[in-house]
């Protein structure tokens, strides 16, 4: 009610006081704080009491603690917890003032100060409006509370600070020194006029008029006659109707006084209009706020009157004018502005539809008027304007409110389904508190809580029930319904272990199944919560999964990850769902596709990208053997370049800033770099599989495996190159490097790098033979076994030196000497070549590849007697092996079978006729073993634990086919062997059959 402080005054203040310090702003204490006062600096004035409180007296430092505390609260500026605190500060400052020093003249002032902060800042800001909600809205539990509390309090200080008012008046003035102290300084003024006459009656009849809404089971009216409050009646319908007069009496003379001298009209006419409007006076009521009503005032004041000419027209049953006035309130710029303001709007317009419901008669009728009393509510939180967020804290603040008023109506199985909601959600939240104050009791107690959660969780599984089957009922609403369904299924089913997690996932993945309800936020929650319970249970027992379990797991993250693909739920989920299942069913395209998807920024992107460029290689695998294998390695191409430039990027990133690169980051480069390589030497793009591996040393730093596997690929991409001395360098830089255990971890390299050579020097030997006709060819494949021949034997001489180093056992000496061996043979040493094979062969008869090597050496030297004998040993073994096998015959077994032909045909033992007769046996023979393989991998896959079903019914479709094609000669006629049918003896079989064909002729 005093006027404002000066704007630029004020700020003139703060910005001196800023810049000097509290001892340049005088020597007197109390002229310092003043000036504090003034400049509305409440931390200035704090610091003073801090540092110079002992030069003020008790009740000072109580004043200005008050004062002081005020000032903070009313900064705007502040945190809202902040202010909230320093206004209780002030009040409680304030309290302790008027305590110890009520005798005091200025008692008054300090009386109606506190009762004006528990009004109007109290109420109205740590409150929520609470004064507003209690008289026109749905207040919640804590705010009806607040208002009880403040509006008895505020009334006590008032009644005091009147009574000693009164008391004053007739005091004061027969003192002898009331004009020099009181008059002259202004401080009679202050208390009889400013407060006096304005302030304390205008305060006075808010107190009274908020003690009349308070119901009559409140203290405030079960205890009339023993407080400080004088005058009150001793029933509540009297005291009720004395506060309602007194408060009019307050307010006439400030209505009256159309010149306003007080300044305080336009401020309690909208209460004189409660007032009226609370006695009934309806049509009075509206006249008086005609002038805030028709002006163009767009304060609290006139929404207030606004709120009060709905309610008048309503009871007037004016309902179209009322509509109106409610639209006028939903344009309101307050109610535009603020989330509170519009959410008490929508309050009263179902209060007053609601109070018109109910006094329906038919039950057809009520149960319309009802839907319609609270369809506000439900077109508020369906506004897509609003914030989800804000929508949410909307909506969760209208349930709570309802909590004390809800379960009390006579007609609740005829509320709309959004009431029924709240009522689920509310009894299933007392359930669970119950069911955690069990947890926390003993004994008997816990089992007695138990017993009353369990059944208030019972109640509100039936309620929700009723919302999700009911017809009609809007999607927030069936949603949010499903959500609560599953907590309260997760609750009764014990909220742990497998039963609780499929109770509940049975709603949620309900909720997620039903795309009418994507729309709403609690889905995608619901979602994550399912697979969250479903994937620990899986987890439990990743090795053998219940069937159900894995089944529901796997319906709930198919669900998420395509509906809500960008949800912070499906991001975390998508990792491990893509590694167990996807994966775990050979489905690598679609696992790579889900790895791609993980945020960058997301914790599980570079387990991700590495898990994804190991799909890649998978589908490379794949793609191999098929018609699209360039297309698909092109595509493997982009993917490895884009996964090592990120983490190229994020390596580079780390160093400049002199950061640890994580350790993720690296493998993930590394990986990508070598796949790179790979794919662009399966595309046979040298150039650029050098460029991508250039920089290995530098990306793979110190880690041993990753530094193996790089010299792996360097040596792959030079033995590709013919740059065999390049090869056979690195491969002695590993020699070199790895030593010890390390070394032991090497072998395994440097020995496929030997296969390697072997392999090149074995296949350039074969074209030998299957060109033989053709010379240029023939001599081109001459060179390159030779030069292979000569790389091997080097190689197999400095690996076997270095092995016996590192204490390799006999099996790996043994593959050496066998290198050794091959490569003197390719080379034409034959005679050495054979010792090498008869020694390993005299060590070890059962060792098939020293078998093999001492027939195809003694093949070359034209014993043919002596390898024919072993040939057919081979063969006869690689048949008992195919009986213990399911049909599937070994590699040896078609050598064997090649050879002896070429030797037969050599001795001229059978005709031409015989001979291709015999050899189109063989061949269709390793066409039938070609479908066996794969019905053997196919059977393999099919075996394997969480397939999906897509995949199950592929892989099922796929081994009827080749049942089908084995059982059919023509069929079986017609498949196509490559280069790496029969274990690569393809090229063997053309070269067999050229040479029976040249013995013909």
């Amino acid at each position: 009610m005093t006027s404002p402080t000066r704007p630029w005054l004020a700020a003139y203040c703060a910005l001196a006081l800023g810049l000097c310090p509290i001892a340049a702003l005088g020597d007197d204490p109390l002229e310092q704080a003043r000036q504090f006062r003034r400049a509305g600096d409440g931390e200035r004035l704090i610091e003073l009491l801090q540092t110079h409180g002992e030069q003020f007296d008790a009740q000072q430092r109580l004043l200005l603690r008050a004062q002081a505390h005020e000032l903070l609260f009313r900064d705007r500026d502040r945190d809202p917890t902040q202010r909230h605190e320093a206004l209780d500060e002030a009040m409680a400052a304030y309290r302790e003032l008027i305590e110890a020093h009520e005798l005091e003249t200025e008692a008054v002032i300090w009386r109606i100060d506190l009762a004006q902060l528990l009004l109007f800042n109290y109420l109205g800001a740590v409150h929520n409006e609470a004064a507003l909600f209690v008289d026109f809205g749905v207040p919640s539990d804590e705010q009806r509370e607040a208002f009880g509390r403040a509006a008895v309090e505020a009334m006590e200080q008032l009644s005091d600070a009147e009574l000693d008012l009164f008391d004053l008046r007739g005091y004061l003035p027969r003192q002898a020194d009331f004009h020099e102290k009181y008059v002259a300084t202004g401080l009679w003024r202050r208390i009889d006029e400013q407060y006096g006459q304005a302030r304390l009656p205008v305060l006075l009849s808010f107190a009274a008029y908020y003690l009349a809404l308070l119901p009559d089971d409140h203290d405030y009216y079960q205890n009339l006659g023993a407080g400080r409050i004088p005058r009150q009646r001793t029933e509540a319908p009297a005291e009720r109707q004395r506060l309602l007069d007194l408060a009019r009496a307050r307010l006439r003379p400030f209505i009256e006084d159309e010149q306003d001298r007080a300044g305080v009209r336009a401020f309690a006419l909208p209460l004189y209009g409660r007032v009226l409007l609370r006695r009934g006076d309806h049509q009075q009521a509206e006249q008086v706020l005609s002038p805030l009503l028709d002006g163009e005032r767009s304060d609290i004041n006139n929404l207030v009157a606004n709120l009060v000419a709905a309610t008048a027209l309503d009871r007037r049953d004016r309902i179209s004018l009322r509509d109106q006035v409610i639209e006028r309130l939903r344009r309101h710029p307050l109610v535009q502005a603020s989330a509170l303001y519009r959410l008490l709007v929508v309050d009263v317009e179902h209060q007053l539809r609601l109070h018109r419901a109910l006094a329906e008669d038919d039950r057809a009728d009520r149960r319309a008027a009802l839907r319609r009393a609270y369809q506000p509510y439900e077109d508020m939180l369906d506004d897509d304007e609003l914030p989800s967020a804000q929508r949410e804290g909307l909506r969760q603040f209208i349930f709570n409110r309802w909590a004390g008023t809800l379960e009390q109506q006579e007609h609740l199985e005829d509320m709309p389904p959004m009431v029924l909601l709240a009522v689920g959600e509310l009894t299933l939240r007392n359930g669970r508190l119950k069911m955690l104050e069990a947890g926390r009791a003993r004994g008997d107690e816990s089992e007695r809580l138990r017993s009353e959660g369990r059944e208030l969780i019972e109640q509100a599984a039936e309620v929700l029930d009723r919302v999700i089957a009911g017809a009609d009922v809007p999607p927030a609403s069936k949603a949010q319904a499903y959500f609560r369904r599953g907590l309260a299924a997760y609750e009764l089913a014990g909220r742990t272990g497998r039963d609780a997690a499929m109770a509940a996932a049975e709603f949620w993945i309900e909720l997620g199944r039903n795309r009418d309800l994507h729309g709403q936020d609690v889905a995608v929650e619901g979602l994550g919560n399912a697979v969250g319970l479903l994937r620990a249970v899986y987890q439990r027992s990743l090795a053998d999964p219940p069937a159900d379990v894995t089944r529901r797991y796997v319906e709930a993250a198919e669900l998420l990850l395509e509906h809500f693909p960008d949800s912070d739920a499906a991001h975390n989920e998508r990792t491990f769902f893509a590694y167990h299942v996807l994966q775990g069913g050979d489905e690598y395209r679609r696992a790579a596709e889900e790895y791609a998807r993980v945020p960058e920024d997301h914790r599980d992107f570079w387990i991700a990208q590495i898990q994804r460029l190991y799909c890649t290689q998978q589908l490379k695998r794949r793609a191999d053997a098929g018609r699209d294998r360039d297309r698909i390695r092109r595509q493997l191409d982009e993917v490895a370049e884009s996964i090592m430039l990120t983490a190229r990027r994020h390596r580079e990133e780390a160093e400049a800033d002199e950061e640890q690169v994580p350790d993720a980051v690296r493998i993930a480069e590394a990986e990508s770099m070598l796949l790179l390589t790979r794919v662009r030497m399966d595309l046979e793009r040298w150039a650029e599989a050098l460029e991508a591996i250039e920089p290995w040393e530098q990306v793979v730093g110190d880690e041993s495996d990753l530094r193996l596997r790089a010299m792996r690929r360097l040596v792959d991409l030079y033995v590709n190159t013919d740059r065999l001395d390049d090869a056979v360098a690195i491969g002695e830089r590993m020699m070199q490097e790895f030593t010890g255990e390390a070394g032991r971890q090497a072998y395994g390299a440097l020995q496929g790098l030997l296969d390697e050579l072997a392999m090149q020097m074995d296949e350039a030997a074969r074209r030998v033979d299957i060109f033989g006709p053709e010379p240029d060819l023939r001599r081109e494949y001459e060179m390159r076994r030779d030069a292979y021949a000569r790389a091997t034997a080097s190689f197999a001489e400095l690996m076997l030196p270095w092995a016996q180093e590192q204490d390799m056992g006999p099996a790996e000496l043994r593959e050496l000497r066998l290198a050794q061996g091959r490569a003197l043979r390719h080379r034409g040493e034959l005679d050495e070549a054979l010792e090498v094979f008869l020694a390993m062969y005299e060590d070890n008869p059962r060792n098939l590849d020293a078998m093999h090597e001492v027939a195809e050496t003694r093949f070359d030297l034209e014993q043919f007697t002596e390898a024919a004998e072993i040939y057919r040993e081979l063969r006869d073994g690689g048949r008992t092996a195919a009986d213990e096998e399911g049909g599937i015959l070994p590699w040896y077994y078609w050598k064997a079978q090649l050879r002896l032909m070429q030797i037969e045909t050599h001795r001229r033992e059978l005709d031409r006729d015989q001979m291709l007769r015999r050899l189109d046996r063989l061949e269709m023979e390793g066409r039938e073993q070609v479908l066996l393989e794969e019905m053997k991998q196919v059977d393999q896959q099919l075996a394997r634990e969480g397939l999906t079903d897509s995949r199950r019914e592929e892989l099922t479709q796929r081994r009827e086919q080749l049942t089908r094609t084995l059982g059919s000669t023509a069929a079986l006629a017609r498949i196509t062997l490559d280069g790496e049918s029969m274990g690569g003896f393809h090229g063997d079989f053309r070269a067999v059959r050229r040479i029976v064909l040249q013995w013909a002729r």
